[in-house]
């Protein structure tokens, strides 16, 4: 299904809306009913406003029963990622990392060992992120996110990085991170390492 037609801007609801809603307003309040063949009739209003009433109702119906979109898949996965560490749920985080993740020559298996031994430590109690952009996915198997983050504990700077996820579609058909990027909030574009991985 088109990505239009899974996740709508609301911008599309908006103009369907007003499509439906002025015709019919023009129809009772402002033209009269005809009386002759010449005055305008109130018919051609109620068509209008018929057709976007149908078309607004397809989008919805196609809203609701359309399979979650790749867009709407990773930033979920991300939310939930989060969401695991604040819980001390690593199982709830780790399930949306790829089995294929690299991070210099830190795997998944390593890197879950370090967040476990960073949550039992107390250096990071929760991970917030902000401001994620994903940006257009052209191939359908691999995804950008930029994002901001702020890592909660001991390890803390007060002030947060940015982020760069690289989300890559495995063989079940699901998005997972399979590598990512730190960089400075201040715009740096050299990426700089995490301790410890």
């Amino acid at each position: 299904m088109p990505e239009i037609l899974a996740d709508p801007p609301t911008a599309l609801y908006i103009v369907l809306i007003l499509a439906a809603v002025v015709p019919l307003a023009l129809a009772f309040f402002v033209v009269a009913p005809a009386k002759d063949k010449k005055s305008p009739s109130r018919t051609r209003y109620f068509v209008v406003s018929g057709v976007a009433l149908l078309l607004l109702l397809i989008l919805i119906i196609c809203r609701l029963v359309a399979p979650e979109s790749d867009q709407k898949q990773i930033l979920r996965k991300m939310r939930e990622m989060s969401e695991g560490v604040v819980e001390r749920n690593l199982n709830k985080t780790f399930q949306h990392v790829s089995t294929s993740f690299r991070y210099g020559s830190t795997g998944r298996e390593e890197l879950r060992r370090q967040g476990e031994s960073a949550l039992q430590r107390g250096d990071v109690t929760a991970i917030s992120i902000w401001e994620v952009v994903l940006e257009p996915i052209t191939d359908g198997k691999n995804a950008t996110v930029n994002f901001k983050f702020r890592v909660r504990g001991s390890v803390d700077n007060g002030v947060g990085w940015r982020g760069k996820g690289y989300f890559v579609k495995d063989p079940d058909g699901q998005w997972r991170l399979q590598r990512f990027e730190v960089f400075n909030v201040t715009g740096d574009t050299n990426p700089i390492s995490v301790p410890g991985l």
